[in-house]
């Protein structure tokens, strides 16, 4: 599975388009992803694997991915942060009392999603807060100083 999952993603990334990967790249990629969280999902669910070892390939493969685009030189939209290893360290921390049986799945699901949209209301805090600050600075103007008759006048633009 994860050997495929590579090969899609070397293919991708030498028809992303040169400089930038397209809209419908990144969807593939994306879906090669979901579709590797799945299935590690449900061997997880299936025993297989343990839920330690299911989040941490999952959290494996989303670092690989966005490695490998960055290794391309092309640009493309796929995002691994701080914000990144702190929702997959968190899922690790649920993913062992999930294993050693201190909660249950629903519990462990509810509470991932939990802290995944803490982290994206966060984020998007920082967003509005960057974006209220751009907007507060002052913005460049030129000014233009003419001599007209026995005064002077500014003009800015």
């Amino acid at each position: 599975m994860f050997k495929q999952f590579v090969i899609a993603l070397l293919i991708l990334s030498v028809t992303g388009c040169g400089k930038h990967f397209t809209r419908e790249g990144m969807n593939d990629i994306s879906n090669h992803f979901e579709n590797a969280r799945d299935q590690l999902e449900q061997k997880a669910q299936a025993g297989e694997i343990t839920w330690v070892q299911a989040e941490r390939k999952i959290r494996d493969i989303d670092k690989q991915i966005k490695s490998k685009l960055d290794a391309t030189g092309a640009r493309h939209t796929w995002k691994y942060d701080s914000d990144d290893d702190e929702y997959y360290a968190y899922c690790i921390a649920l993913a062992e009392r999930l294993d050693s049986h201190q909660t249950t799945f629903s519990q462990f699901d509810a509470a991932r999603k939990q802290r995944l949209n803490q982290i994206n209301a966060r984020r998007q805090s920082i967003n509005n807060q960057e974006e209220l600050i751009e907007n507060s600075r002052p913005r460049q103007r030129n000014c233009v100083t003419e001599k007209v008759f026995d005064r002077y006048e500014t003009k800015c633009y």
